[in-house]
């Protein structure tokens, strides 16, 4: 199932508008970059993205799960899901880039 199979079975949906456009995520094989318009969208957001994933046998590696603010303001703060803990990082690789 694509990302966007899964994003048809959330409850509330992610994405930004940049200009007259709209961005939902990255992905990349595995890797996907979810974006949102403000931090406190996160819990939720993470929260219906991993019951999403269950009918398609799929799972969220939380180990991986990080937030970050790409934008201004302060870095969001750290967030629990389902049993898991989600840190908020100023910097990470992705796809061997390093965003900060």
């Amino acid at each position: 199932m694509a990302i966007v199979g899964i994003f048809t079975h959330m409850q509330q949906a992610p994405g930004i508008v940049v200009r007259n456009s709209d961005f939902t995520d990255l992905v990349y094989a595995d890797d996907t970059a979810v974006l949102l318009p403000q931090a406190g969208a996160a819990a939720p957001l993470l929260f219906s993205f991993s019951e999403a994933t269950v009918p398609a046998v799929l799972q969220v590696l939380w180990a991986k799960t990080v937030l970050q603010n790409l934008g201004a303001g302060l870095p969001p703060e750290n967030i629990y899901i389902s049993g898991n803990d989600v840190e908020s990082v100023a910097n990470l690789v992705y796809l061997g880039s390093l965003q900060t």
